[in-house]
């Protein structure tokens, strides 16, 4: 379905992650830089997360690194990624931005993958923000097995404060990047 999107063969569906790859990472707008790296996060696999840790790097967005934070910790194909998790913990000490730290520490707790506790527990002592130190100390206290795996969307929302918002239609048929 996705390369028919696209106007690709059907046996060129890797293509697709590529062409997000590309609008993730030089797409001028703000938004459509957020769709592909939210589309992509319904693929499985290495690939995505790559994508997405450069992403996180380079994007000037605040808001399109929040919503892809809080995305990647609840989408199925990356629940049990211990790539996803690093991911998530290294912008948790290194974002520049409070609100994307609060939303990480919060997605960690919701994620429920004890990994995390370490970079949430250096988060709240050592974060230069009193809100996201904050949210580090109380993200632990929801960290239950099978947290991600029994919440549906809406509760992921409601947990990490932000809406990641529609997928982008050339999303391939059968993935589910919502939880």
């Amino acid at each position: 379905e996705a390369a028919r999107l696209l106007g690709l063969p059907a046996h060129q569906k890797p293509d697709a992650l590529s062409v997000l790859e590309k609008s993730m990472l030089s797409d001028p707008s703000p938004s459509v830089r957020r769709q592909a790296a939210l589309s992509a996060l319904a693929y499985e696999g290495h690939e995505p997360i790559v994508f997405i840790q450069f992403l996180l790097r380079g994007e000037a967005s605040d808001e399109v690194r929040r919503d892809v934070i809080a995305t990647l910790a609840t989408a199925k194909p990356h629940l049990r990624d211990s790539e996803a998790t690093s991911a998530l913990t290294t912008a948790l000490a290194e974002d520049p931005s409070p609100l994307v730290r609060r939303a990480v520490a919060k997605s960690l707790g919701a994620r429920g993958d004890r990994r995390a506790l370490a970079a949430l527990e250096i988060a709240s002592d050592k974060d230069p923000d009193k809100a996201t130190r904050r949210a580090a100390k109380e993200s632990p206290t929801i960290l239950v097995p099978q947290a991600v795996s029994a919440m549906n969307f809406d509760q992921a929302v409601a947990i990490n404060g932000t809406m990641p918002g529609p997928l982008i239609p050339w999303m391939p048929s059968g993935s589910a990047a919502r939880p």
